[in-house]
């Protein structure tokens, strides 16, 4: 689905007029329309506010990431894919503190998608919880650390005990 599509299922399942939408996350009511006939995307900030009224990643605002199981029929795909993003990951080594990433799991979008506090004091998610992704928690000197990826991107956040406190490392494109 595209982003204009995406905004406009959410928004009328929520119930929402464009006008009240657009007054919720204080934008006008032609931005919206704007969007969902796809003249235009949110700029970064409003996605931010969508994400937190919606309940949903931004990557799902921008129509990814899919559904990595959907992807893979095979086990020996997974584990090829497994494999690649490894060394990719291990490639990464140059922070601080980050173990070297020996295995991955499947791992349920609604166990790892945490919200993190902006630099403006704005909590966001960034994963989907109605996704499957690939990840793993490594244990580091003095915090641990969660890897979580998929065919798009890649999340490394470092977090306390319980996924206290989580700060964000790494969010790239892959």
């Amino acid at each position: 689905m595209e982003t204009k599509e995406i905004i406009y299922e959410l928004r009328t399942k929520k119930g929402l007029s464009q006008e009240e939408l657009a007054e919720k996350i204080f934008v006008t009511r032609q931005a919206v329309s704007r969007w969902e006939t796809g003249e235009t995307i949110p700029n970064i900030d409003t996605l931010k506010n969508l994400s937190k009224l919606f309940d949903v990643s931004i990557n799902t605002l921008l129509g990814s990431p899919r559904e990595l199981t959907c992807k893979f029929g095979e086990n020996e795909e997974v584990e090829e894919f497994k494999e690649q993003l490894i060394d990719e990951l291990n490639a990464l080594l140059d922070i601080e503190g980050l173990p070297k990433v020996e295995n991955l799991n499947l791992l349920p979008g609604e166990f790892v998608n945490l919200e993190y506090t902006l630099p403006n004091g704005e909590k966001v998610k960034f994963l989907d919880d109605k996704k499957t992704y690939l990840g793993s928690q490594l244990e580091g000197e003095t915090k641990c650390y969660g890897i979580v990826a998929d065919m798009n991107f890649i999340l490394i956040c470092r977090y306390e005990e319980n996924g206290e406190n989580p700060e964000l490392v790494i969010y790239k494109k892959r």
